[in-house]
């Protein structure tokens, strides 16, 4: 146990030397490296401690350093998942509460150390326990609630933007770094109050492994998190070769009554729009192939059709009922199920020829196939060289 604020300082230490080193370095990365400092200077004050320094010194004393957490959490998610995010001055505001405890803190608490603390990884914080229990308490739920809708928000866009997804992507990583934040400065400092007697060095103990847990997860999927939106070139428009539409310019397919709009509600395309719309994508996806790049996205698609991005989505999800995500698998699949028709008596590896064919993932490529076929590849090619 009294190794564990060395550890998170360490830890905090490397991993906000490697991020400023990085290159290239986004401002995710930039909120990132303070959200980690925020973490790891407050356990300067439990070294100071074990070490048998008792400091009256307030910013390495203060309790206040949680519900710095909530907000560089958001504004960090924020500037990851959003395109071209830019800092705006009213996010400071969301760091009012920490002043605001801190100034407290300065102002009120009781600054001396009066007497030895009975554990030296048990901190005595300036001012009283239900003070740091009803703030941070409130700025946890508050931050959770915010941040898990937006994740969800999230999960919902990629999957009408990307062809493959992974935890880079989709930043489901962050799921389980909200539940340690939870656990960590809400539900254990609520049992700690609860059972503040003899049990007091159990629960440190316990909040110091759930920290440890907390600043080793942030450390390993911050540093190794990526951007995840990035700025396609404009393609020249697709040339649709169709016999019925070859005479029409892509971007002269559609006469919208309505105004475009980010909201699906505010823009809603007609019957025949997205009628003619689907001939489009599917000619596109017959003659040019595009899902066999693993990096093909909805993006791509709109510079190559010159049809902007909020229409492929409503077309897609309102005319064919999938997301982009599931339309271009389900095009791979079926050139998967091509080949091993025309190699059904050939021992095949399944997984270069998912590879080949666009997909990224063994597990997602497995998964798909048993959503859309009902079998598994093996399975499937058995069942291909049995009927003839």
């Amino acid at each position: 146990m009294i190794g564990f604020p060395f550890v998170i300082v360490t830890i905090s230490f490397f991993t906000i030397l490697i991020l400023l080193t990085k290159k290239p370095r986004f401002t995710f990365d930039l909120i990132f490296a303070v959200l980690i400092f925020s973490i790891g200077f407050q356990h300067i004050y439990h070294i100071l401690l074990i070490n048998g320094v008792y400091t009256t010194f307030l910013p390495l004393r203060s309790g206040a350093y949680p519900l710095l957490f909530g907000p560089l959490l958001y504004l960090y998610f924020n500037f990851l998942s959003t395109e071209s995010a830019k800092f705006k001055t009213i996010y400071l505001l969301q760091f009012l509460p920490f002043l605001l405890l801190l100034t407290v803190e300065g102002f009120l608490g009781d600054i001396p150390l009066n007497e030895t603390p009975i554990f030296t990884t048990d901190p005595k914080f300036p001012l009283s326990n239900l003070i740091y229990l009803i703030t941070i308490f409130l700025s946890v739920l508050l931050y959770s609630i915010i941040l898990k809708y937006k994740i969800e928000k999230h999960k919902e866009y990629i999957i009408n933007y990307f062809s493959n997804l992974s935890i880079w992507k989709n930043l489901s990583w962050i799921d389980w770094i909200l539940g340690l934040y939870i656990v960590s400065n809400l539900l254990i400092p609520v049992l700690h109050i609860i059972y503040d007697d003899n049990s007091s060095f159990y629960f440190v103990i316990l909040r110091g492994v759930i920290l440890f847990l907390f600043v080793t997860g942030l450390s390993f999927f911050g540093i190794h998190q990526t951007i995840i939106f990035t700025h396609w070139k404009h393609f020249a428009p697709f040339t649709i070769e169709s016999e019925n539409i070859s005479h029409i310019k892509s971007k002269e397919l559609f006469t919208l009554e309505e105004k475009d709009s980010q909201k699906y509600k505010n823009s809603r395309l007609s019957e025949n729009s997205i009628s003619t719309m689907k001939i489009v994508i599917q000619t596109y996806m017959k003659n040019k192939k595009p899902f066999l790049d693993p990096d093909f996205t909805i993006e791509v698609m709109s510079n190559d059709l010159d049809i902007s991005i909020h229409k492929l989505s409503q077309c897609l999800n309102a005319g064919m009922n999938m997301t982009f995500n599931s339309y271009v698998n389900e095009k791979r699949i079926e050139e998967i199920k091509l080949e091993i028709q025309k190699n059904k008596s050939e021992k095949l590896n399944f997984l270069n020829l998912a590879f080949s064919k666009g997909f990224n993932s063994k597990s997602t490529f497995n998964s798909t196939f048993k959503n859309i076929t009902g079998l598994t590849p093996s399975q499937y090619q058995k069942q291909i060289s049995s009927e003839n």
